[in-house]
């Protein structure tokens, strides 16, 4: 499971104080307390937390929904290791939902060759005029997205560039909502 954007501190966490207030300063909320990591198995070590906007973007799901309700661009992602072995750089479609808006639109996954090989599908070069350089940045990037916005995506295939705008839609239950699965790049 990936954390984005901890605040790290060395304030003192004790086991078991996880959910209570990383205080910033007199009455400001800092974040909320998450882990601590060190080798010792007491409470020494270095402590991380959620900042605060986070915690304030995710409670009103949690009470609306009972979970965070990820949005989905109606695609799947190939790791970046794969896009780097084709020589890419940028987030590489690897599957595309079916019925989605993005099937609609055209957007194309990657495929695999009989021989192979790869056939790469559509890159994802930039999202809201801001360049990208791999699924994690655009996985970041939607974090701070709801479904039922509508966003612009700047595509690359096979020498074309095109924009195209979608409509974000809820992700499917499970762990990360972003449908990210390990392929590993033939050789």
């Amino acid at each position: 499971v990936r954390i984005h954007d901890v605040i790290q501190t060395d304030a003192a966490i004790n086991p078991g104080s996880s959910g209570g207030p990383l205080i910033a300063s007199p009455r400001r909320l800092g974040g909320v307390n998450t882990a601590i990591y060190g080798t010792s198995g007491s409470s020494a070590g270095v402590g991380f937390a959620i900042p605060a906007a986070a915690v304030a973007r995710a409670v009103p799901q949690l009470v609306r929904h009972g979970r965070i309700v990820r949005p989905s661009l109606g695609f799947e992602l190939a790791p970046d290791a794969l896009a780097e072995a084709l020589g890419l750089a940028g987030a590489l479609v690897l599957n595309v939902d079916e019925g989605s808006e993005a099937a609609r639109l055209g957007v194309t996954g990657t495929q695999r060759k009989a021989s192979g090989g790869w056939v790469a599908g559509d890159l994802i070069e930039a999202v809201e005029g801001r360049a990208i350089h791999s699924s994690g940045e655009l996985l970041d990037w939607l974090e701070g997205k709801q479904a039922g916005e509508t966003v612009t995506l700047d595509l690359y295939r096979g020498g074309e560039r095109r924009t195209l705008s979608l409509v974000l839609v809820p992700a499917g239950p499970g762990p990360g909502n972003h449908r990210h699965r390990a392929v590993e790049p033939a050789s």
